[in-house]
């Protein structure tokens, strides 16, 4: 691995950034979270989903910018946008979009590390959380654990991207498994926006509570993976 960013330059930009997330996050809830609420109105939902229509293929690449930079950008929660995806614009053409914009964004993180190494991978990520992944370490292996985890609800999808660019492997082979393994976990969420949208709360509040139970799941077997000698 290259060199990376002296310790405490990284840890200030990443601090900044994380600042910058939360700091956007902030009223985005507080503005989201009224409109959310009055899903429960059959008119409003439809003149929700008539206002996002009527934005046509740039509300839609909007939204594909803001997926991509999720990706770049590791420190933004993919799934609220996933669940945007769902409410907006349905479970099939949600899904599609955002394993789209994760695919793009994933290239575009792969390019940057091999062109700049360590020192961009420590702007975003722990350098520290990644040499403590004995399965970095073990390129023979990675591609099967990283299919593993990427299946998974709840593991750091976004850390094994980062991870992809330092080691040799398949660039085209790790891109075709990784984003179809995040299928089962981009589909749960955007069929929970899509049931939000309709008015269907049981089935919400159904795949969150599944959803949950799994990615606990997840993050135990991300942790036991990551402790293996």
């Amino acid at each position: 691995m290259k060199e990376k960013l002296p310790t405490k330059t990284s840890e200030k930009i990443r601090f900044i950034l994380s600042v910058l997330v939360f700091l956007a996050f902030v009223p985005l809830t507080i503005w989201g979270i009224p409109k959310v609420m009055v899903l429960s109105d059959p008119v409003a939902r439809e003149n929700l989903q008539q206002y996002f229509a009527s934005k046509g293929i740039g509300g839609w690449l909007i939204f594909l910018v803001v997926q991509i930079l999720q990706v770049v950008v590791a420190m933004i929660p993919g799934e609220p946008i996933e669940i945007c995806a769902g409410l907006l614009y349905g479970p099939v053409w949600g899904t599609l979009s955002c394993m789209l914009g994760i695919l793009i964004g994933s290239l575009i993180v792969y390019a940057l590390v091999k062109k700049l190494g360590m020192p961009i991978v420590s702007v975003f990520i722990d350098p520290d959380r990644l040499q403590n992944l004995w399965f970095v370490r073990d390129e023979s292996r990675f591609e099967k654990i990283a299919f593993l985890l990427f299946f998974i609800p709840g593991t750091p999808k976004d850390l094994l991207t980062w991870a992809a660019g330092l080691l040799k492997i398949n660039p085209l082979r790790f891109f075709l498994f990784s984003t179809i393994a995040r299928l089962p976990s981009i589909l749960t969420s955007t069929l929970a926006g899509a049931s939000l949208i309709t008015g269907d709360f049981v089935t919400m509040v159904l795949i969150f509570g599944i959803t949950g139970c799994i990615s606990i799941i997840g993050i135990y077997l991300h942790k036991k993976i990551s402790q293996k000698k």
